[in-house]
């Protein structure tokens, strides 16, 4: 190599590690000035474990909670004042900038283009998924670094052919993607076909290797953890442990019935939030948006598959992509198509894919004005999307901790006493984190089970000796559950309204017995029943329903008298 040679190749380099240090910065910093305020229920859920060390194995991510009580055990060590939000953000924010780092270098290997993969880099940093999920305290940006990473040792070894040690990483980081989440199983499809295509007569011997290394790594950390929790050691318990999201008693988790124009839409829908903010509800607007995105999306499958057909550049690489794509499009269709997050992991093919195929598309010689214009348009696409999600997205949530943690503090105002709290989800994690109270029932598993499974389990019913505090608009006739409501289920909501408010026959004299209860405010008129541990005796069903029309006072279009007008039906 001559010397001109090898001061270019010094000088790329320096400037390579200059770009690598100016993402890392870009990343890092906005993320950190900006971090969420506003955190999920789940992210909050996540939290209190991680402070009090309690219930941190999640079968379905079982790493991250003790990887980020981790961080905090550290940075407590080192007397920093920090509490597990932080050491959440902190643990997110380092795997983003690895996430949006290997993407860079990714395309840097495929394409040898400097432009193509900062353009790349750069739109993974400014999607709203990644910049809002890597500020909670959620699961999934740690396991998009991992994937990331992954991908990125699956080009070198596809560009360069395998040595052991890229196939030890490859292991590794391929478990831990699973190991943040258990929905990156689904990566061993693409990981099998590169193997296998790679390496011919070798590819099912290497396959095996990477494959066993990283099922070893993933069935040890979880019989290990299972190990920890002190249940019998049986294949029947681990099983149910390591499946455990599949007994939810949520009939809309992982259903058949997601698959028409609706359940398609939803998923469309969640895919383009992770890339841009979108106004909530169902405008016709919205409607034409998430169309043309999906028919841009079919469009740009269309065109890679014709160009792999083509004999384009890393063909068995790039149908890989498609392929993880459509692979984890179809299993989250069937699971949950409308859950946002999960298509967070799944930005890393979708804009690695766009990449690839723009770029070659735009190499064909009647494109050379298009070339020469899009270094603009790319910078003006960037900029347009990473203002959407700056005003509407990113503020928002860096400015206010949100409504469900003002309902929180709302019902904590509210209540002075040990009193057993129903309510959302959303509320009932707020209420743990932020103000400690632990006698809080999450009001949607008692409907599901009520209404789904013909029985409320005994970890859901509150304490006799204790009074109960629930919105009146969970308790009216009217409130459902997954497609179903005490109009459609009379059986059930009963059985709901029977244990709420502990209705029990008296034995020794004719009529029933409940809790005594009156209709309570908030400091906004918002209206809760509050049951007390006293009973009262009451002739019937109907006599109840008539004192709780009385009490409460239904908004205007409503039923006047909910409940009366339900048991005369």
């Amino acid at each position: 190599m001559g010397i001109k040679k090898v001061n270019l190749r010094i000088e790329a380099d320096k400037i390579n590690r200059l770009v690598v240090g100016s993402l890392i910065l870009l990343t890092a910093g906005p993320y950190w000035v900006w971090r969420s305020l506003k955190q999920s229920g789940d992210s909050l859920a996540y939290a209190s474990s991680i402070t009090t060390g309690n219930d941190l194995f999640h079968p379905h991510h079982i790493l991250f909670a003790p990887v980020v009580r981790m961080f905090l055990l550290v940075a407590q060590w080192l007397g920093l004042s920090t509490d597990a939000l932080v050491a959440a953000q902190i643990h997110h924010l380092l795997w983003a900038v690895v996430a949006v780092v290997s993407i860079y270098l990714t395309i840097k290997i495929i394409l040898d283009s400097r432009f193509w993969a900062l353009g790349t880099a750069l739109a993974l940093l400014v999607s709203n998924g990644m910049f809002a999920y890597a500020t909670q305290a959620e699961v999934y940006v740690p396991a998009t670094g991992c994937a990331a990473v992954a991908i990125l040792i699956l080009t070198m070894g596809h560009k360069n052919g395998w040595s052991s040690g890229k196939l030890v990483w490859l292991s590794i980081f391929f478990a831990l993607a699973v190991l943040y989440h258990q929905t990156n199983l689904l990566f061993a499809v693409p990981l099998a076909m590169v193997l296998l295509f790679d390496s011919m007569r070798k590819g099912w011997r290497i396959l095996f290797i990477v494959t066993g290394l990283s099922v070893t790594l993933v069935l040890g950390t979880y019989a290990l953890a299972y190990a920890s929790t002190g249940a019998p050691l049986t294949v029947t318990d681990f099983l149910h442990f390591f499946l455990e999201y599949t007994y939810h008693p949520n009939r809309s988790w992982g259903t058949f019935e997601h698959f028409n124009p609706t359940g398609v839409a939803l998923l469309l829908k969640s895919q383009l939030r992770s890339v841009v903010y979108l106004p909530p509800g169902r405008s016709m607007l919205l409607l034409m948006v998430v169309g043309l995105f999906g028919g841009a999306l079919v469009g740009f499958i269309a065109l890679t598959i014709k160009q792999v057909l083509r004999r384009t550049g890393y063909r068995m690489l790039r149908l890989a992509l498609i392929v993880w794509l459509v692979v984890n499009f179809i299993f989250f269709l069937w699971w949950l198509p409308g859950e946002d997050e999960f298509f967070i992991t799944t930005l890393i093919p979708l804009i690695l894919t766009i990449s690839i195929t723009l770029h070659y598309q735009l190499n064909r010689p009647l494109q050379v004005l298009l070339k020469k214009t899009f270094p603009l348009l790319v910078a003006t696409t960037l900029l347009l999307i990473m203002t959407v999600n700056f005003r509407y997205s990113i503020l928002p949530r860096a400015a206010s901790r949100g409504d469900a943690y003002k309902d929180a503090t709302r019902l904590n105002a509210l209540v002075k006493d040990d009193c057993t709290i129903l309510t959302g989800y959303d509320e009932m994690q707020n209420l743990r984190y932020y103000y400690q109270r632990d006698n809080v029932i999450e009001l949607a598993p008692v409907l599901l089970y009520a209404y789904h499974q013909g029985n409320i389990p005994d970890n859901l019913r509150p304490a006799a000796d204790k009074p109960i505090l629930v919105p009146v608009d969970s308790v009216i006739p009217a409130c459902g559950a997954v497609g179903t409501d005490g109009n459609t289920d009379r059986a059930g909501w009963l059985m709901f309204f029977e244990y709420l408010f502990d209705v029990q026959e008296n034995f020794t004299e004719s009529g029933k017995s409940s809790r005594a209860f009156e209709v309570v405010r908030d400091s906004e008129g918002t209206q809760y029943v509050r049951l007390s541990a006293a009973r009262i005796e009451i002739t019937d069903l109907n006599e109840l329903f008539t004192n709780l029309d009385q009490q409460i006072e239904t908004l205007v279009g409503e039923n006047p008298k909910p409940f009366a007008s339900w048991y005369k039906r």
